[in-house]
């Protein structure tokens, strides 16, 4: 009996314990009423919600601090305080935005020129690097400098595959577009007769066609033949005369051309008479027309002579040395005697020196050429050096100027100026005043327009205008505009101040029409009255328009419509201008109203016949 006490008073209190549980879950959703921070559970804080009411409030609800600030790209999440009952807004790594790195609570921006990477730290972009003070330079060329796999730096602040041949690595590679962008290490393709060495080519060993390196021949040349990855020359086996020869055959299979093949299959020189030569493969006789030849090396071209005497001259040709002439019979050399102004050389006669007219030898004058200006000092002439301004006579130097006149440089003879004085030109060696344009100056050498330095002038001299441009004339010195007075204009063809034509008048620089008002004409160069009937006349006699509602009669002036008249262009006419017959018509002259002694048709036409 206490036992199932026991039991129903414990039922109750767990059921009671369970609603105080429910009752304090939904007071925690909507917050519980409270006094103090101490009241309410971690993670929530005492705030007043209206004027006589506090409740707990659960921290970082919103993107907030416990003052209610909001979090911002600064401070962009909200934590809870150690002690549970407050909050603040800050950060961590990797809530910061892009550009911008977590430090402390704050989130602060990348230095310039730096990115952000992986939310905490912040890098200079690939290819360059920081320069120690928040900015960031590009690498030196060939460095990582962050670059991706197999790529380095240009120098200019890009990433590449390559700069240099070197970058692509040790064999058969070139870089392509080295420093750009595009770079790319290609391999390497020699060309035919090369091989690849390291990132090069080099030429295969002589004889070779193509190889595989310096010791490994694969196909050889003309001339040779391939044995044990070399080419050997034919010549160099089987004697220089051998064209084309095969290992296998142990024999020169073709002999160059002049050669021939001996009892042993070598290939051996044709050797022909002396007075043949080799042409191709045949001996062939030297040429009749080459007299005195004992050989030649073709038909034209002798290569000895038959007289130790003779020499052979540019052409090929046998002939006699200088100093020498043929015997009578042609076939042999004889000397003969010197000239004046020669010397015999053992073999020949040969001429002095230029400026020697008398002489042993190239270094022993006895005479020189007075007329060319050479004088003898010590056995050799040398020629008289004139000054600047003088020109050599025989062995004297006179004055340029002597000879031509206003010369200041002369040629050697002083036969030809080459510098005038200032003021002068050359003509055909000659000095003649330069002569300037009517319009131009002399100013040293050169010919100035006077405009350049008297504005609108048309003749001067370097110190003053004495004629101006036209339409100008001058005054004080100096070219001014023309000015006409009274009624006269500037005829810009004559130059010249004329009057005005009759009805016309002057404005200063033109003449203009006369424009007379309303009802008058003009007379001369006067405004008149038109007839007091005309609005507008031409003279006095006649008007040109008239008042409205009036026209111009016959008489030239202006009147109302009378009967028998219609009205065109200021003017009033008989209406039988227009239909014969017709006494009276409409205003225009379009319709008849009155035939008078006339009958009228059905159109409205008079019968006038």
């Amino acid at each position: 009996m206490i036992q199932k006490k026991y039991f129903v008073l414990l039922l109750f209190f767990t059921l009671l314990l369970n609603s105080i549980e429910t009752f304090s879950t939904e007071m925690d959703e909507e917050g519980l009423e409270c006094k103090s921070n101490a009241s309410c559970e971690i993670g929530w804080q005492c705030r007043q919600v209206n004027l006589d009411q506090w409740k707990c409030v659960k921290l970082c609800q919103k993107p907030e601090d416990s003052d209610g600030n909001l979090c911002d790209k600064i401070h962009p999440e909200c934590f809870i305080s150690d002690e549970g009952h407050s909050s603040y807004c800050g950060c961590i790594e990797g809530s910061c935005n892009t550009g911008s790195i977590c430090v402390g609570t704050k989130c602060i921006p990348c230095p310039k020129g730096h990115t952000h990477v992986d939310g905490q730290s912040c890098n200079c972009p690939p290819g360059t690097a920081s320069n120690g003070k928040e900015g960031c330079l590009a690498c030196q060329k060939g460095q990582n400098c962050s670059c991706k796999n197999n790529f380095i730096s240009n120098g200019q602040g890009d990433c590449v595959e390559c700069n240099t041949v070197e970058d692509c690595g040790d064999f058969g590679k070139k870089c392509l577009f080295p420093g750009q962008l595009n770079s790319q290490c290609i391999d390497l393709e020699c060309e035919k007769g090369e091989y690849i060495v390291g990132n090069h080519c080099e030429k295969c060993p002589d004889g070779c066609e193509t190889c595989q390196g310096i010791n490994l021949c694969k196909s050889c040349a003309a001339g040779h033949y391939l044995a044990g990855g070399k080419c050997i020359s034919c010549a160099k086996k089987f004697g220089i005369g051998c064209g084309k020869c095969s290992i296998q055959s142990s024999k020169c299979e073709v002999c160059k051309l002049g050669y021939i093949k001996n009892k042993k299959d070598f290939c051996v020189p044709i050797t022909c008479l002396n007075d043949e030569f080799l042409s191709g493969d045949i001996c062939t006789k030297c040429s009749r027309s080459l007299k005195n030849c004992l050989s030649c090396s073709n038909e034209e071209e002798c290569t000895k002579c038959t007289s130790p005497r003779m020499v052979l001259n540019s052409n090929k040709k046998c002939i006699c040395p200088l100093g020498w002439k043929f015997t009578k019979n042609k076939n042999d050399c004889e000397k003969i005697p010197c000239k004046k102004g020669e010397f015999h050389t053992g073999s020949g006669c040969a001429p002095c020196p230029e400026e020697c007219t008398d002489c042993s030898s190239t270094e022993l004058c006895y005479a020189c050429n007075n007329e060319n200006g050479f004088i003898l000092s010590e056995n050799k002439c040398t020629k008289i050096q004139c000054n600047f301004g003088e020109y050599r006579n025989k062995i004297s130097c006179l004055k340029c100027s002597d000879k031509i006149n206003d010369c200041i440089s002369c040629s050697e003879d002083g036969n030809k100026c080459l510098e005038c004085k200032t003021g002068f030109r050359i003509e055909n060696g000659k000095c003649l005043p330069i002569i300037c344009e009517k319009d131009e100056f002399l100013k040293g050498n050169s010919c100035l327009k006077c405009a350049q330095k008297f504005e609108h002038c048309a003749s001067c001299n370097e110190g003053m205008c004495l004629t101006c441009e036209k339409l100008h004339e001058l005054k004080n010195g100096t070219c001014q505009y023309k000015k006409c007075t009274g009624n006269t204009f500037l005829n810009k063809i004559s130059d010249s101040c004329e009057e005005c034509p009759i009805g016309t008048k002057s404005n200063g620089s033109d003449c203009e029409k006369i424009i007379c008002p309303q009802g008058q004409y003009l007379d001369g160069n006067d405004c008149k009255k038109c007839n007091e009937s005309c609005l507008t006349c031409s003279n006095k006699s006649f008007c040109d328009t008239c008042p409205e509602g009036k026209g111009i009669y016959d008489k030239g002036f202006c009147s109302n419509r009378e009967i028998g008249y219609f009205y065109k262009q200021h003017h009033y006419i008989p209406c039988n201008q227009k239909i014969p017959g017709c006494t009276e018509c409409t205003n225009d002259g379009s319709i008849c109203l009155d035939c008078g002694r006339y009958k009228m048709d059905i159109l409205q036409k008079c019968i006038v016949k």
